[in-house]
């Protein structure tokens, strides 16, 4: 795909060549290259082409009445989409990269997955959170913070909250924490929890932060990026679980998210995941 697109503009033999060049098996390279063409990465040198906003993957979308996605390849569309930022923005404040827990609340700053030792401990709980939802370096877009986080996230919304629940080893209970992105550090919340957690786990808690897509794409067809991002949320908090030696396994969603009434900025639970720990970290951080 690479050697294709940076082709550019050439003609249908050239590209059918360097398709098959590149291991597409020449009964298919045509299909390839003009899938291609289609998607407006490749411009034959014998064609006129129409403008961007012509090209047949365009007038797919609007055929099915979906909004026509920013082609970035154009400067100008960046200086359109940060000038509508600015126009949202002076009418409403662009949501923060994640939930503003209260102040006041007790905090357990975790190891660093990299700089801190294994033996620390709530390494494998913090190596796990930080992979899934750390926010790795700030960004921004225009008026719009964002952050850059290990999973992939359409627009670098990152549109999750994380809890984790777990049980208190003096007297049973079991307690909710938050887990703060910016800091690495989980914070302990009131309540109750969503769901009761079985000793020697931890329930980890996906919540939905939608807001964070809904300021800036005020269009339906941004709303199944979301699940792309969960799915890419996911999975990497397996791969990370998994590196450890620690089983994740799927839980279901409780109808009722209690947690919510008591802290409003968390949105609806949208994943369980249940990960087995330590007593140590249990003790730890429950108590």
């Amino acid at each position: 795909m690479r050697g294709l697109v940076e082709l550019g503009s050439v003609n249908t033999a050239a590209a059918a060549a360097a398709a098959i060049a590149a291991g597409v098996p020449e009964a298919a390279a045509d299909r390839c290259v003009d899938s291609f063409r289609r998607a407006g990465l490749l411009v034959p040198t014998t064609s006129h082409p129409l403008p961007r906003a012509e090209a047949p993957v365009l007038q797919d979308w609007r055929l099915a009445n979906l909004a026509l996605p920013a082609d970035y390849r154009d400067p100008d569309t960046q200086v359109t989409d940060l000038r509508q930022m600015e126009e949202f923005a002076a009418a409403e404040a662009p949501p923060a990269v994640s939930v503003q827990w209260p102040l006041g609340l007790r905090r357990t700053l975790l190891p660093h997955p990299v700089h801190d030792a294994p033996e620390r401990p709530h390494y494998a709980l913090g190596n796990v959170l930080y992979y899934s939802n750390a926010v790795l370096r700030p960004a921004a877009l225009g008026p719009l913070p964002r952050t850059l986080r290990v999973p992939p996230s359409h627009g670098a919304a990152h549109p999750f909250d994380l809890t984790v629940i777990m049980n208190s080893q003096r007297d049973g209970s079991s307690v909710t924490l938050g887990y703060d992105p910016v800091a690495h550090a989980l914070v302990r919340l009131p309540g109750i929890p969503i769901a009761p957690v079985a000793p020697g786990y931890v329930l980890i808690a996906v919540h939905l932060a939608v807001r964070r897509v809904q300021w800036r794409y005020r269009a339906s067809t941004a709303y199944p990026t979301v699940f792309l991002d969960l799915g890419h949320l996911l999975q990497v908090m397996e791969t990370a679980a998994e590196n450890l030696n620690l089983a994740v396994t799927e839980t279901p969603v409780p109808e009722q998210a209690s947690i919510r009434g008591r802290t409003p900025s968390l949105g609806a639970v949208v994943a369980l995941r249940s990960l087995r720990t330590t007593a140590e970290e249990a003790v730890n951080l429950a108590d």
